[in-house]
């Protein structure tokens, strides 16, 4: 399993995955949909949309630092295939050798306010 109870997990509109993550007692956090004929969301909608793009702006950073090894900048031989998946995560491990997103004393910090 990749996730763990009480985990939280990020995903755009259509994904369909609020069962599955509801068996491993896991939170998925999606925007909320503008609804139609409506210019504004409601103010608690807007609370919601604001936190979960706080959090999606470190998800963005980690896609990016990802993509930074161009490793699909060409065509991969169907004999290779097999290897992406894990090509993809040595790169993901690579970027752990980076500056952190946030300095660690507001890492920490931020981590306790969404406790609250």
């Amino acid at each position: 399993k990749l996730l763990e109870a009480g985990q939280d997990a990020l995903a755009d509109k259509g994904f369909l995955v609020h069962d599955l993550l509801a068996e491993v007692a896991c939170v998925l956090f999606v925007p909320p949909k503008m609804r139609p004929n409506r210019h504004q969301q409601p103010t608690q909608e807007e609370r919601q949309t604001s936190k979960v793009a706080q959090k999606r702006i470190f998800v963005e950073s980690g896609v990016g630092r990802i993509r930074f090894f161009n490793i699909f900048d060409h065509r991969v031989r169907i004999s290779n295939i097999h290897l992406i998946s894990d090509i993809v995560y040595v790169c993901a491990m690579m970027t752990n050798f980076n500056r952190p997103y946030l300095p660690i004393n507001r890492a920490i910090a931020d981590a306790g306010a969404d406790e609250h």
